[in-house]
């Protein structure tokens, strides 16, 4: 339900007939506990200081099934008087070059307000164990697919894939999940654990596959501006009942 409500609420935006492809998509991640960080002797997969970690996650929550684009960045950030212009490569562009920065400070404050207080619903960036948790999709192997970098361009742009310089959003199969893109293409923005610090993941489509794993972390500043990063959204129920 919220799923579909995002889906055909939010993301119309005032518009009289939308294009189908400019409607966020959600995916339900559901509740349930993983141990962070690989547990293989992988080069580059051991220095996480997340690993060994036994998290839990009481309750599901859903996350967007590809990184946000162009076209739902400037539509959320319209001013809704004037609804910003969309052409058809936009849909399916991720955003990126925008700082963590103005991603927390505009573009979810915009979003939040865009969602009826009675729907408590709160709108955020995943925090880093929430990513890997939806990336790995119930695997503890290197990939979400198993140990093979054979099948990464099957479900991963990354430094070795053809396309690389003109890949757009889910040209890719999506992980056990449903989740598009959590490999490859662009890094995405997550919150650290103690939500101070941005933290990259995932790897871009200039990454070695060693770097597109759900494991892979790149602490970076807030100010940080990448052709390489872009992120994705996670919804979540607020505590307590409705008004």
């Amino acid at each position: 339900q919220i799923g579909s409500y995002l889906k055909h609420k939010l993301f119309g935006l005032g518009r009289r007939d939308p294009p189908a492809d400019l409607f966020m998509r959600f995916v339900r991640i559901p509740a349930g506990s993983f141990t962070a960080g690989y547990g293989g002797s992988e080069p580059g997969q051991h220095d996480s200081p997340l690993r060994g970690t036994d998290v839990n996650f009481s309750s599901a929550f859903y996350l967007s099934t590809s990184p946000v684009s162009e076209a739902e960045w400037s539509t959320v950030l319209a001013d809704e008087t004037q609804p910003t212009t969309i052409d058809r490569a936009m849909l399916e562009r991720p955003k990126t070059s925008v700082s963590y920065q103005v991603i927390q400070e505009e573009f979810f404050p915009a979003l939040n307000r865009r969602i009826p207080i009675s729907q408590m619903l709160d709108a955020s960036l995943p925090t880093e164990l929430e990513w890997e948790y939806a990336a790995r999709a119930g695997s503890d192997s290197l990939f979400p697919w198993g140990s093979d970098p054979a099948e990464l361009d099957r479900y991963a742009v990354y430094s070795e894939s053809r396309d690389r310089a003109r890949a757009t959003r889910k040209t890719r199969s999506p992980n056990a999940w449903g989740l598009y893109d959590m490999l490859g293409l662009v890094f995405e923005f997550c919150q650290s654990v103690d939500g101070d610090t941005p933290v990259l993941r995932g790897g871009s489509s200039q990454s070695a596959y060693l770097r597109c794993t759900p494991y892979y972390r790149r602490v970076v500043l807030s100010s940080l501006r990448d052709s390489t990063a872009g992120f994705r959204v996670l919804i979540r129920r607020q505590e307590g009942e409705r008004p």
